[in-house]
Protein backbone atom coordinates (compact mmCIF):
# COMPACT_ATOMS: atom_id res chain seq x y z
CA UNK A 1 0.00 0.00 0.00
CA UNK A 2 1.59 3.50 -1.13
CA UNK A 3 -0.44 5.81 0.58
CA UNK A 4 -2.19 5.92 4.18
CA UNK A 5 -5.24 4.71 4.05
CA UNK A 6 -8.03 5.29 6.76
CA UNK A 7 -10.55 2.05 7.20
CA UNK A 8 -14.16 3.18 7.51
CA UNK A 9 -16.50 1.31 9.94
CA UNK A 10 -17.57 -1.60 7.58
CA UNK A 11 -14.13 -2.02 6.28
CA UNK A 12 -12.99 -2.62 9.98
CA UNK A 13 -16.19 -5.22 10.22
CA UNK A 14 -15.00 -6.86 6.82
CA UNK A 15 -11.43 -6.96 7.89
CA UNK A 16 -12.36 -8.49 11.71
CA UNK A 17 -14.89 -11.36 9.37
CA UNK A 18 -11.20 -11.82 7.21
CA UNK A 19 -9.13 -12.63 10.75
CA UNK A 20 -12.18 -14.81 11.90
CA UNK A 21 -12.56 -16.79 8.59
CA UNK A 22 -9.20 -16.75 7.38
CA UNK A 23 -10.84 -17.10 4.24
CA UNK A 24 -11.84 -15.30 1.18
CA UNK A 25 -13.89 -16.22 -1.85
CA UNK A 26 -12.67 -15.82 -5.44
CA UNK A 27 -14.02 -15.56 -8.74
CA UNK A 28 -12.61 -15.39 -12.11
CA UNK A 29 -14.20 -12.50 -14.22
CA UNK A 30 -12.33 -12.53 -17.72
CA UNK A 31 -8.94 -13.08 -19.13
CA UNK A 32 -7.61 -11.41 -21.64
CA UNK A 33 -6.69 -13.26 -25.07
CA UNK A 34 -2.40 -13.70 -24.05
CA UNK A 35 -3.49 -15.14 -20.81
CA UNK A 36 -1.17 -12.56 -19.10
CA UNK A 37 -4.51 -10.25 -17.50
CA UNK A 38 -7.09 -11.21 -15.00
CA UNK A 39 -9.75 -9.75 -13.54
CA UNK A 40 -10.75 -11.60 -10.20
CA UNK A 41 -13.76 -10.48 -7.39
CA UNK A 42 -13.20 -11.15 -4.21
CA UNK A 43 -15.93 -11.64 -1.43
CA UNK A 44 -16.75 -12.61 1.64
CA UNK A 45 -19.88 -14.59 3.51
CA UNK A 46 -20.96 -11.52 6.06
CA UNK A 47 -24.68 -11.39 7.72
CA UNK A 48 -25.83 -14.26 5.55
CA UNK A 49 -24.53 -12.76 2.63
CA UNK A 50 -22.26 -12.70 -0.08
CA UNK A 51 -20.53 -9.45 -0.26
CA UNK A 52 -18.04 -8.41 -2.77
CA UNK A 53 -14.84 -6.60 -1.35
CA UNK A 54 -12.89 -5.86 -4.05
CA UNK A 55 -12.63 -2.59 -4.01
CA UNK A 56 -10.95 -2.77 -0.11
CA UNK A 57 -8.52 -5.74 -1.83
CA UNK A 58 -7.45 -3.37 -4.77
CA UNK A 59 -7.29 -0.28 -2.37
CA UNK A 60 -4.96 -2.44 0.49
CA UNK A 61 -2.74 -4.30 -2.01
CA UNK A 62 -1.92 -1.47 -4.89
CA UNK A 63 -4.31 -3.10 -7.45
CA UNK A 64 -6.89 -1.33 -10.26
CA UNK A 65 -10.55 -1.95 -9.85
CA UNK A 66 -11.88 -3.22 -13.55
CA UNK A 67 -14.34 -0.76 -15.37
CA UNK A 68 -17.27 -1.85 -13.25
CA UNK A 69 -15.57 -2.30 -9.64
CA UNK A 70 -16.54 -6.03 -9.64
CA UNK A 71 -13.04 -7.18 -9.46
CA UNK A 72 -9.34 -6.32 -9.58
CA UNK A 73 -6.95 -6.42 -12.26
CA UNK A 74 -4.11 -8.98 -11.48
CA UNK A 75 -1.13 -8.81 -14.44
CA UNK A 76 0.69 -12.21 -14.52
CA UNK A 77 0.09 -16.02 -14.84
CA UNK A 78 1.83 -19.38 -14.64
CA UNK A 79 0.34 -19.45 -10.76
CA UNK A 80 -3.15 -19.25 -9.24
CA UNK A 81 -3.29 -15.65 -9.14
CA UNK A 82 -6.10 -15.39 -6.88
CA UNK A 83 -4.06 -17.21 -3.88
CA UNK A 84 -1.11 -15.38 -4.48
CA UNK A 85 -3.60 -12.02 -3.85
CA UNK A 86 -4.84 -13.59 -1.40
CA UNK A 87 -1.90 -14.75 0.40
CA UNK A 88 -0.59 -11.15 -0.44
CA UNK A 89 -3.81 -9.89 1.55
CA UNK A 90 -3.51 -12.52 4.14
CA UNK A 91 0.18 -11.36 4.97
CA UNK A 92 -0.67 -7.43 4.84
CA UNK A 93 -3.36 -8.43 7.75
CA UNK A 94 -1.19 -10.06 9.48
CA UNK A 95 -3.12 -13.58 9.33
CA UNK A 96 -1.40 -17.02 9.44
CA UNK A 97 -2.72 -19.52 7.23
CA UNK A 98 -5.35 -17.12 5.18
CA UNK A 99 -6.50 -18.76 1.40
CA UNK A 100 -8.82 -18.55 -0.88
CA UNK A 101 -11.64 -20.82 -2.23
CA UNK A 102 -12.71 -20.40 -6.30
CA UNK A 103 -16.26 -20.06 -6.64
Amino acid sequence: MKKEYEFSEWELEVIKILKKTKLVYTTLLHVNKNYSVREIQFNIAMDNKVVNISYLVGALLDYKTNHSCNGIVVKGGGMDMGFAVAYRLGEMLEIKGFTNVWL
